[in-house]
């Protein structure tokens, strides 16, 4: 179970299977901003994405887990599902 996010009742993929998607394709990206406003004098910034070709599949991982923006690049014919935070 992951914590701190609320499935969706009609989840429509296991998290097992979205695991497994993500072990294959996904990437997390951790990112320092320098940014005055924090103690540290940095943001951390942390990003999960998802790229596949398949826009429904994409919005099926983003409709159970009830988080995240689909994006599309032209450059490389993806979409990707991309989480920066547990409210997306």
């Amino acid at each position: 179970m992951i914590t701190g996010v609320k499935m969706k009742a009609e989840a429509m993929l296991s998290l097992d299977y979205i695991a497994g998607l993500f072990d294959g394709e996904g990437s997390v990206v951790v990112r320092f901003k320098k940014d005055k406003r924090y103690k540290a004098g940095y943001q951390l910034m942390l990003k999960v994405t998802l790229p596949q070709k398949s826009k429904e599949l994409l919005e099926k991982v983003r409709d159970t887990l009830n988080m995240g923006k689909l994006y599309y690049h032209r450059r490389d014919e993806l979409r990707y599902l991309e989480i920066y935070n547990i409210n997306d």
